[in-house]
């Protein structure tokens, strides 16, 4: 009752309780008539209610009465023997007055027991562990269309993180809700109109909170709800989700063992696939069962070396279910959580098998070509030391035959590096193809070399450069001979063609002496006619 709470009544009842006691007094020692001698007492009794003590009642009527009978026989009437009537008078007032203070003792019995179980639940109510809710179904014809929480614990405010909800319609605290969640709005329509409790699970997206929650009906229309937070659980069956989809998807095999026995705890989709098992059958065999190269009895002393050693890469074998086998890249890591596990990553190494044998057929094909050619090979990285050289280089630039793969070419030749090799270097090293010719002393004679360096880029960055180095001394001592005989005969020609031009000189002279001497002759013969 809220009006009990009020200090007012309260203080009220404390200054009117005697002061009615006084005046039914005063008035039963002036008559024993009516109802007015005890009247005043039952309106003082009524007034216990608002003072809220189970015993007051009680004790206010027996004063009363005490009150009554005193002012009764004290009274100026006369002998009250006889009046009968004042006698029944005071004794139903008297009556009333203790049916009214034991029904007024259990009235206030009811209600400190209400108040006390309205304190426990409200105890229960602030301090329960899972959220709380008292909410109204609002329709639109006969479609729910909303949920009005009317009222929360401030639990339910630490899990769902919704402040000052009480009052307000679930749209507006979140809106959207119900069109990304139509089916929780019918689970509670459904609830609130047939009484049958229910369980479900509800997401708030916005606020990513997963939330179990146990609904049950007040009355039509209505109902209750108990909410505990599934985020946590949620989140792990996500991640466990999420790790058992990526390890299935690895590109390479993953196996859990047990360290002390080797048997598989758990593996992945790919290893499987590539040994042929079933996951039930993997499940029921040892790490020796696939792998030949380990002997199930050396397996406590394998154990006990990587016990110290916690991690390992090894290469070995892998035994598919038809006996055939792979070779494989295995990344062994101890790990300790509640127990002991081994953590097995297993690659497949049968393409860089393949490519190894054949980088190294190549590499033998390639050495024998080049150690073969007439040329010279050479590989320089960009800090200008030697990734590769073959052995024509050796002999062609009169180098001991000593290993210098690793060495700064300004070191080996350190006569003519700076002169001739280093800038045209510098420039191949920019990305320019460079070509020039290269000369060198010998054992007191001078040989000539025709370089070629090539850049070898890598994302635009040059990483090496390769340099082809030819002995052209041969070459250019044959185009020099040649050279000399072209000059020579070039002399001799001019020689002829200056004797040709003499002749054709004198023979031009000649002819007009001849020409002349005929005129001559002509004007002669012409005179002597």
């Amino acid at each position: 009752m809220k009006f009990t709470k009020s200090a007012d009544l309260r203080d009220l009842a404390i200054v009117a309780i005697p002061l009615l006691c006084v005046m039914g007094f005063l008035v039963d020692l002036k008559t024993t008539r009516g109802i007015d001698d005890w009247i005043w007492y039952y309106v003082a009794l009524i007034l216990t209610i608002f003072l809220q003590k189970r015993q007051l009642p009680f004790i206010l009527t027996g004063l009363s009465t005490a009150l009554i009978l005193v002012g009764y026989y004290c009274s100026s009437s006369g002998a009250p023997a006889n009046d009968n009537m004042a006698l029944i008078n005071m004794a139903s007032g008297i009556g009333v007055m203790w049916i009214t203070a034991t029904m007024l003792f259990f009235q206030q019995k009811l209600h400190w027991e209400w108040r006390r179980s309205e304190a426990r639940f409200s105890s229960l109510f602030d301090n329960m562990q899972a959220g709380f809710m008292q909410c109204r179904l609002v329709h639109e014809g006969q479609k729910p269309k909303d949920v009005v929480v009317l009222a929360v614990n401030p639990a339910f405010e630490a899990i769902t993180g919704l402040k000052r909800a009480s009052g307000k319609a679930f749209s507006d605290i979140i809106p959207g809700v119900w069109t990304q969640q139509p089916e929780i709005l019918k689970i509670c329509d459904r609830v609130a109109s047939t009484g049958k409790p229910m369980k479900f699970e509800m997401h708030l997206k916005k606020l990513n909170v997963w939330l179990n929650v146990s609904a049950y009906s007040l009355a039509k229309g209505r109902f209750a709800a108990t909410l505990e937070s599934a985020t946590e659980r949620k989140t792990a069956e996500n991640a466990s989700t999420l790790f058992r989809a990526l390890i299935d998807r690895s590109s390479d095999g993953i196996e859990v063992v047990d360290p002390n026995t080797g048997q598989f705890h758990d593996v992945n989709e790919v290893t499987c696939w590539r040994l042929g098992y079933k996951r039930e059958e993997m499940l029921a065999m040892r790490l020796s069962d696939v792998t030949p190269n380990v002997k199930p009895e050396a397996w406590p002393e394998i154990m006990a070396d990587l016990r110290q050693r916690r991690s390992v890469i090894v290469e070995g074998l892998h035994r598919r279910k038809d006996g055939s086998t792979f070779p494989t890249e295995t990344s062994i890591r101890w790990v300790e959580l509640e127990r002991e596990y081994l953590v097995v990553v297993v690659r497949d190494i049968t393409e860089r098998k393949r490519a190894q044998d054949e980088l190294r057929q190549s590499e033998d094909r390639l050495r024998m070509v080049t150690e073969n050619a007439r040329v010279g090979l050479v590989m320089v990285d960009p800090e200008r030391r030697y990734m590769f050289t073959n052995g024509p280089y050796f002999e062609m630039l009169g180098l001991p035959a000593v290993k210098i793969i690793g060495k700064s070419v300004a070191e080996v030749l350190a006569p003519i590096y700076e002169e001739q090799i280093r800038p045209r270097l510098d420039r191949a090293f920019k990305g320019e193809r460079v070509s020039y010719e290269l000369r060198r002393p010998l054992s007191n004679e001078e040989r000539f070399f025709s370089v070629k360096y090539e850049p070898i880029t890598e994302n635009g960055i040059v990483t090496r450069v390769v340099a082809v180095i030819t002995d052209v001394t041969e070459q250019k001592r044959a185009n020099e001979e040649i050279q000399e005989q072209l000059d020579e005969l070039q002399h001799w020609q001019s020689v002829m063609v200056g004797r040709e031009e003499r002749i054709l000189g004198l023979k031009n002279e000649v002819n007009e002496l001849l020409v002349r001497q005929g005129r001559e002759r002509r004007y002669s013969k012409d005179r002597i006619a």
